[in-house]
């Protein structure tokens, strides 16, 4: 860091907390797991077995049988899976089959069941909805609001590029967490819109056209919408990936009230829609970037409440 160099440190196992090259060196380390009949995903140490069977039974023989695969070879590789925190789910259509605990084994413990597993900070429910999970994400995003809050006093205070530099890291990028999957919910829109009047320092009466010009930060659905279209052109350019099938070559949806995030795969232009939506909302002024962003936290907020009046 800088010109300090930190002192070298022998690594007899493992991989040291919060390396560079500890993601890429155990994915080569447990690049050659054995062969299952589940469906795999694996980021990093997070792995999720998933089998869609005909009955319950052949899903818990098939899944104990893997994971007895996989403990061996976590033995043989000093590797040591924890059967705390392995959980099993069912996802059903029918609401009483939804309900059933699997019985699956792990290391001759069985594996008790969640409802509402999380997944890489991703809580999932049945019916795909994603309410746990944006009820949990949203509890986090309210109290950095409520730190903002410190340093946004009307008299005094941080400017409004260090407020909008805080919101963004803090609380944006938790609520826009995993929103190609919750971009169709306005909880997030409700949380961020509470950090663009933290920003602009405007009162809450005023009309949300003004927020996302004074605090120089696009509206949320429109930032999670170019996330979504971002990645979708990252899949589209990659068909040997898994998951290429999944968004272009999907079956057909059995559950019709559902917008999955190929329903719409449109790309968005984040300035251009957004010069738009500032022409034709019912302001005075007009202009897409107010002068004044480095103004001290006292001149800032008193000029965006008379012009927003």
């Amino acid at each position: 860091m800088g010109d300090d160099v930190s002192s070298w440190r022998r690594q007899a196992s493992g991989l040291p907390q919060g390396s560079v090259l500890a993601l890429t060196l155990f994915s080569l380390y447990i690049n050659n797991l054995p062969v299952a009949r589940s469906r795999r995903f694996i980021y990093a140490d997070h792995t999720c077995c998933a089998l869609q069977a005909q009955t319950f039974s052949e899903t818990e023989c098939t899944l104990t049988a893997d994971l007895a695969h996989l403990a061996k070879y976590c033995q043989l590789w000093r590797l040591k899976p924890s059967t705390f925190k392995t959980v099993t789910s069912v996802f059903h259509l029918h609401n009483n089959r939804s309900c059933c605990e699997l019985n699956v084994n792990m290391n001759g413990q069985r594996l008790k069941h969640d409802p509402y597993p999380v997944y890489l900070g991703v809580t999932l429910d049945r019916t795909l909805l994603y309410r746990q999970h944006l009820s949990r994400s949203a509890a986090n995003p309210r109290s950095t609001n409520n730190l903002i809050t410190k340093l946004a006093a009307t008299s005094w205070g941080a400017s409004a590029s260090t407020l909008c530099t805080s919101a963004l890291a803090l609380c944006y990028s938790v609520a826009e967490y995993c929103c190609p999957a919750t971009q169709m919910s306005s909880t997030p829109n409700f949380i961020l819109h509470r950090a663009m009047f933290l920003i602009s320092g405007c009162l809450q009466p005023t009309q949300f056209s003004w927020m996302p010009v004074l605090s120089n930060v696009a509206p949320p659905s429109l930032r999670c919408k170019a996330a979504t279209g971002n990645m979708l052109q990252i899949i589209e350019a990659r068909t040997n990936w898994p998951v290429y099938a999944d968004v272009f070559q999907h079956p057909p949806p059995r559950l019709a009230p559902r917008r999955p995030i190929w329903s719409d795969m449109t790309s968005v232009d984040t300035i251009t829609h957004r010069r738009e939506d500032w022409s034709s909302a019912f302001v005075v002024n007009h202009t897409i970037e107010q002068p004044g962003f480095n103004l001290p936290r006292n001149t800032w907020s008193r000029m965006n409440r008379f012009q927003t009046r």
